[in-house]
């Protein structure tokens, strides 16, 4: 993976912790480890692909720039997300600490409204960032090998949709 990088990048991995659960194993690496670490180092900025920044007030207090993307608030809206104690108490901590984060990046107006009022944010230090496919995958395929495909799925040209992601339910919720 390294060689993928210029040489002024240094990758380290950060092992988790053995300990008794998958859910432990997280949290211990997302509030204990990972925070030391960029303590210790004394990083200027630390980016959180999804809500998993520190809860602490402490962590903020020394004066890195911490930036979190918050794709959507399905966690704090819906019961199902929220099982166990667990569960309940991993995602009433993850909304309280985005309100900490100096940046939050999110993929829609709706979700920046969202997130500002359920995790109590100032709007203005959300940014709303589209999701997009980086240029290789925006090329034209051959028209046999799209013929093929429509014909694969038995679908006509310009008459589809397709849709990749999750779909929650509003029942029972």
């Amino acid at each position: 993976v390294s060689e993928m990088f210029p040489r002024n990048i240094e990758i380290r991995v950060i092992c988790e912790k053995r300990l008794p659960s998958a859910g432990a194993k997280k949290v211990w690496w997302e509030q204990i480890q990972l925070p030391e670490v960029l303590k210790k180092e004394k990083f200027e900025m630390a980016y959180f692909p999804y809500p998993c920044n520190p809860w602490t007030k402490d962590f903020y207090s020394k004066g890195m720039l911490v930036v979190v993307t918050v794709h959507d608030c399905l966690p704090w809206k819906y019961r199902h997300y929220n099982g166990g104690v667990f569960s309940k108490t991993y995602n009433n901590q993850c909304r309280k600490a985005i309100s900490k984060a100096d940046f939050i990046f999110t993929v829609s107006e709706t979700s920046k409204k969202e997130i500002s009022t359920i995790c109590k944010v100032n709007p203005n230090k959300i940014s709303v960032i589209y999701n997009d496919a980086g240029e290789i995958f925006k090329k034209p395929s051959s028209k046999e090998f799209s013929e093929k495909i429509l014909e694969k799925f038995g679908l006509q040209k310009n008459q589809f949709f397709f849709y990749c992601g999750g779909y929650d339910e509003r029942k029972n919720v």
